[in-house]
């Protein structure tokens, strides 16, 4: 009986998260209001994040990861605003749907409007803290790191409330040592957002490739000492 509430909880669950990201992607999302240099952007930063995909780091609970595509969705974010980020968002979950179609349509629904929720969460307070869309104000910093907060309060919380109703959250996820792990990942995950921004703002195509040049072996070394 608990098993069957946990998932009717479940399912009522993912489609609250689905119909509001989707929601968000219908009402943030304008694909006339791009050029067709921005739509030359808008590609490469999807190939870099389809790159940057293939290396996930894990986190708790058990299966969950996240990969360095936060920092280029963050960085895109500070540049170019919601619009052009939800955009490259859109395309990488076309090519992951096609790429991974062992995984059901309906799960990739969930991964792609619980970033949205995050995107549009880390955006909206970048704003409401005087953030500045399209210039790093490295003066400035507490937007920055209040909507990189918001990101990961969102998705940690989001994470949560699905492994709790399907029953797998387990105590190890709480322990101090895999917390800390997990704010490492995120720290160097703002890091390397403001590091991309920077790059992106001053050589934009260099820049977005010296970025994956640079991080692609880190992570890669990461995951030979794990």
């Amino acid at each position: 009986m608990v098993f069957e509430r946990l998932k009717n909880k479940e399912k009522l669950y993912t489609v609250i998260v689905s119909l509001l990201g989707m929601c968000i992607f219908a009402t943030e999302v304008d694909i006339h209001s791009q050029s067709l240099k921005d739509w030359v952007l808008v590609y490469i930063l999807t190939g870099s994040v389809v790159l940057l995909n293939l290396f996930p780091i894990i986190l708790p609970p058990k299966a969950n990861s996240f990969s360095m595509d936060s920092a280029v969705y963050l960085a895109t974010l500070f540049l170019y605003g919601l619009n052009f980020t939800l955009q490259v968002l859109f395309i990488f979950s076309l090519i992951e749907l096609y790429r991974n179609q062992r995984m059901s349509a309906w799960r990739h629904l969930f991964n792609f409007s619980m970033y949205c929720l995050m995107i549009s969460g880390a955006y909206y307070s970048f704003l409401f803290f005087d953030g500045n869309i399209g210039k790093i104000n490295v003066h400035h910093l507490l937007p920055y790191l209040i909507s990189l907060l918001v990101y990961f309060s969102i998705n940690v919380l989001l994470i949560f409330l699905f492994f709790y109703f399907i029953g797998q959250i387990f105590k190890g996820a709480l322990e101090l040592g895999v917390l800390k792990e997990a704010c490492v990942g995120y720290s160097v995950t703002l890091l390397l957002s403001m590091v991309l921004a920077i790059l992106l703002s001053e050589e934009k195509y260099f820049g977005l490739s010296l970025f994956i040049i640079l991080v692609t072996p880190v992570v890669l070394d990461k995951l030979d000492q794990a």
